[in-house]
């Protein structure tokens, strides 16, 4: 990490899978945010619960982001109160949408695909979020 200091870098985002491996463990002790995004359903939240246990083992701030929220589904409030108890959880879902697929397909994101529409709202809205619990510097 002081390499990278060096070199300038001023943020740095590892997507990891959802285990508990050494390796993920030292990315979490120096980490100024853990950012975990999740799906509401049981599995899900299931499988984020070691993610969970090792950011607050690292002492680590953490943050939930739910992801691929259904529209007609209640079960985002029921999963977003209990995720509440944990961390802090971003104000805005990233909701099912065919935008993202879309974006995707295309090697862009929503933002740079339809800069203007609801899909690239949710993300500068979780960006918001996310960058309002980093470092300034770093923001």
């Amino acid at each position: 990490m002081t390499r990278l200091k060096k070199e300038g870098v001023e943020l740095l985002i590892v997507d990891t899978p959802p285990i508990e491996t050494p390796w993920i463990n030292k990315l979490m002790v120096k980490a100024d945010l853990v950012v975990v995004p999740t799906r509401a359903s049981p599995l899900d939240i299931h499988a984020i619960g070691t993610t969970m246990k090792a950011a607050q083992h690292a002492q680590t701030n953490m943050v939930w982001v739910l992801n691929g929220v259904s529209s007609r589904s209640k079960i985002a409030d029921a999963v977003a109160d209990e995720l509440k108890r944990f961390a802090p959880l971003a104000p805005v879902n990233v909701h099912e949408r065919t935008d993202y697929v879309l974006a995707m397909g295309q090697g862009r994101t929503v933002v740079e695909t339809k800069a203007s529409g609801i899909s690239a709202k949710e993300i500068r809205s979780v960006w918001k979020f996310i960058s309002s619990k980093l470092p300034k510097a770093k923001a």
